[in-house]
């Protein structure tokens, strides 16, 4: 990751507040590279007040049209699984992608926008393990969002796998191809036309087209907001514009990693009745990674455009395992560790071997491991 240097004029605000059930404060600094003060809001998990210990953290990316403060409606449910024994203490950092003039950043490096994606990955990670408590590592650092937040964290972790140890996209665009096609009548129907003169504000769809052209098309030459749109005035997709989308879509960037290295851990998860059409996204992204043989968990709700408590706690619940019970070591996940038990998993046999072993006390410990012909 790029260093950063902080000056005095990036030095947090940091306000202690307290929730019902559970802890949390928020911090603001200067982004030079945005030239603007973004703010974040952080979930305290219990025993934060004892400053000798240190937490793995998750950075939570909002959807369109929220901010931040997103994050506060999780935070009852982060405790009570918490609470519960169902994940253990971490911080989970909600960043802000929000901007004008459309919906939000889309994370992306944008002429229109501003450079989100390297205000998140140079400024505002660095800024906030400077501020919290956490154990700064890769191997305790995680991402996950819903919406445009599920996609730009998948697509953060794809373009930074150095930066993350696991990703959880919720109810995210994954792949493209299938969202403009789904999308064409219900853009042409809430605009008038042929010839269609696409407004922003005409419906959901069209705004969120609108929101990726910031993001993936900018052309400041073009008034009056200084994009590419995707369809033409006939509604056809236009090529030479989607080929500058293509450069964002998680489905084409998953192909720079390799199958056999170290890359962040995907759990992906959305609602087949989600409106939006997101689903269908999600399913292609899958065969995608199985064609890649990547390996990656996917789960099917019947939920609509919602983070449901099932999807988080799914999500956290992986991530957790990810933070925790996993240190990566060349080609080789070492995960899940329980008294007394040996286990190897996948069976059969992939090019990732997961091995588990523990004992009941300290001891010294010999593992070998030998090939079907006894070497």
């Amino acid at each position: 990751m790029k260093k950063v240097i902080f000056s005095i004029a990036m030095i947090a605000t940091i306000l202690r507040a307290t929730g019902q059930d559970y802890n949390y404060f928020d911090t603001s600094f200067y982004s030079p590279i945005l030239d603007k003060t973004k703010s974040m809001r952080t979930y305290l998990p219990p025993g934060y007040d004892d400053d000798t210990l240190s937490y793995p953290v998750v950075y939570y990316l909002h959807g369109a049209t929220g901010s931040y403060l997103e994050l506060t409606q999780y935070m009852q449910e982060l405790q009570n699984m918490i609470d519960t024994g169902h994940i253990r203490p971490m911080l989970v950092v909600g960043l802000d992608g929000q901007c004008d003039p459309f919906a939000g950043s889309m994370y992306a490096n944008s002429i229109l926008y501003g450079n989100y994606e390297d205000y998140i990955i140079q400024e505002a990670i660095p800024f906030a393990e400077s501020v919290l408590r956490t154990k700064n590592s890769p191997n305790y650092r995680c991402i996950m969002g819903f919406a445009m937040g599920g996609y730009g964290s998948m697509k953060l972790a794809l373009k930074h796998p150095e930066v993350f140890a696991g990703i959880a996209s919720y109810n995210g665009v994954l792949q493209l191809d299938t969202t403009l096609v789904l999308w064409q009548p219900e853009v042409t129907s809430e605009n008038p036309g042929p010839p269609y003169n696409y407004q922003y504000g005409a419906g959901i769809f069209t705004n969120l087209l609108f929101t990726g052209a910031g993001g993936f098309s900018p052309n400041l030459s073009i008034p009056p907001y200084q994009v590419e749109f995707v369809y033409d005035t006939l509604g056809v997709k236009v090529d030479s514009v989607f080929e500058k989308w293509k450069e964002h879509d998680c489905s084409r960037l998953v192909k720079y990693l390799e199958p056999n290295s170290h890359h962040p851990a995907l759990f992906f998860a959305c609602g087949i009745n989600d409106f939006l059409y997101f689903h269908p996204t999600n399913v292609c992204f899958a065969d995608t990674l199985d064609d890649l043989g990547i390996d990656y968990e996917f789960l099917t709700t019947n939920d609509g455009h919602i983070l449901s408590d099932e999807i988080l706690l799914a999500g956290m619940s992986f991530l957790d395992s990810v933070m925790y019970d996993s240190i990566w070591v060349g080609h080789i996940e070492y995960v899940f560790v329980k008294p007394n038990t040996l286990s190897i998993y996948p069976s059969p046999f992939n090019a990732n071997i997961n091995l588990s072993y523990s004992t009941p006390g300290k001891c010294f410990i010999k593992l070998e491991i030998y090939n079907i012909n006894g070497r």
